[in-house]
């Protein structure tokens, strides 16, 4: 082909141009990208990539496994019926309190998120309530109960957005974050090497 323009005297530098006009026009687009759109979607991946590690997982218990429900609520049953969530052999422990931790213990009980799938609503039957006396440390008060309704705040599988000033890596700052930070480096590198 450039055998055949160059016979039918199109130069080089005429077919080369306007290759090179859109080779500059495309650098210059990709340099703006990479400085400024870029580590920005990178950022914001990373902020979503955090929350979403953060977020509170489906509630999926397993069996004969103490299962975190909440950072102050463990559950454990030997037998669990997926579907239906009905518990046999039903051990909670409960840190709402500091004060006075709980442990329940029943023979069985069911589990179902309340209507605004936030709240685990917890019934159950056939047990009893441990807790230290907040007066005497020593002393442990029992209650035995035949049946007992149990809610666990915010438990639902919600998002939760994170806000505030965040730490950008390497590929979330622009080439003048990057200066700034390795100005900022520099220097406190030289008082530590003077000290």
């Amino acid at each position: 082909e450039i055998t055949a323009f160059k016979a039918s005297g199109v130069s080089i530098r005429r077919l080369l141009t306007p290759v090179v006009i859109a080779a500059s026009f495309l650098a210059v687009l990709m340099v703006g990208f990479n400085d400024q759109v870029l580590p920005a979607a990178n950022f914001r991946l990373s902020i979503l990539q955090n929350d979403i590690f953060r977020k509170k997982p489906t509630l999926a218990l397993r069996e004969r496994v103490t299962n975190r429900v909440t950072d102050n609520f463990w559950i454990q049953a030997s037998r669990i019926t997926q579907g239906t969530g009905r518990m046999q052999d039903v051990v909670i422990y409960d840190f709402a309190d500091p004060a006075r931790p709980r442990t329940i213990f029943a023979d069985s009980g069911t589990l179902a998120f309340t209507a605004d799938e936030r709240n685990l609503q917890l019934t159950l039957f056939g047990g009893a309530l441990q807790e230290f006396s907040p007066e005497d440390r020593t002393r442990l008060q029992r209650t035995r109960f035949l049946r007992n309704e149990y809610v666990v705040r915010d438990v639902g599988n919600q998002l939760e957005r994170s806000g505030g000033a965040q730490v950008k890596g390497d590929r979330e700052m622009t080439v003048c974050e990057m200066q700034a930070r390795y100005d900022s480096v520099a220097a406190e590198y030289d008082q530590q090497y003077d000290r």
